[in-house]
């Protein structure tokens, strides 16, 4: 399944509410609608906890406006891009939205059409703030976002290609990052976080080594242990053996 971007709709009329999620949850173009949302301190709580792609939000609801809501998800979301839904055109507004970086500004009723259009745009806007970032802020924190999504999933095939669709950014700028951050590539980080983690496996627990294999993301036992053996010096029993000695050896030291 492709990688989906979150949405969060906030507007306080039900029936608005209802009928804006109707249009924006597009799985068919890589949207899907996360929350919906009546009350703003609500949609706030779940934004700082979330972190949703985009927030779709009324200009005038009962308790702050859009465009206060839109500051305070900034000050806690900066991956949140804002889109401002009005039912009246109103410049002053509209340019108070500009002010905030609000990346657009709707005005009811939404057709089917204007919203098509506007995912088009917003994932064309994304896309490309992703395969240019910033600055070094920027590239630490989307870094930091991919390390840790590969640190969890290091057991499972994670090509580049993967990364690239899960946080919108071409490969060889992934690759990169890699190279930058380790020195090596990502297939060598890959290779060396398994087993690192094979080898803390032989260490601490009693596991069968093909059960280790499994665990770490190797189906093939023998390619694993050519592997290992390539990387520390000795096969997967002689390691764990060694351990087992030091230990033993270690209270008469």
């Amino acid at each position: 399944m492709a990688f989906e971007r979150t949405i969060i709709i906030v507007d306080d009329e039900p029936w608005a509410l209802v009928s804006l999620e109707k249009l924006f949850h597009r799985p068919d173009l890589g949207f899907r609608v996360a929350g919906a949302f009546q009350n703003e301190s609500e949609a706030l709580a779940y934004a700082v906890a979330n972190q949703p792609d985009f927030a779709f939000l009324d200009i005038r609801m009962s308790n702050m406006d859009g465009i206060e809501l839109a500051e305070q998800i900034h000050l806690s979301s900066k991956r949140t891009h804002i889109v401002i839904i009005s039912a009246y055109a109103d410049f002053d507004y509209a340019q108070r939205a500009i002010r905030q970086g609000v990346l657009d500004y709707l005005v009811k009723p939404v057709t089917r059409v204007r919203a098509e259009e506007l995912l088009k745009k917003l994932s064309g806007i994304e896309s490309e703030q992703k395969n240019t970032p910033a600055g070094d802020g920027e590239n630490a924190d989307l870094f930091s976002q991919i390390l840790s999504y590969v640190n969890q999933h290091y057991m499972e095939t994670i090509q580049l290609s993967t990364l690239a669709r899960e946080f919108f950014i071409n490969e060889s700028y992934c690759s990169s990052l890699f190279h930058s951050r380790f020195g090596m590539t990502y297939s060598s980080y890959i290779i060396k976080l398994r087993l690192e983690k094979a080898a803390a496996l032989l260490r601490e627990t009693a596991l069968p080594i093909k059960e280790i294999a499994s665990r770490i993301g190797y189906s093939d036992f023998l390619y694993f242990s050519k592997s290992f053996r390539k990387y520390y010096g000795l096969p997967p029993t002689e390691y764990r053996q060694a351990h087992v000695l030091r230990k033993e050896d270690g209270p008469h030291a």
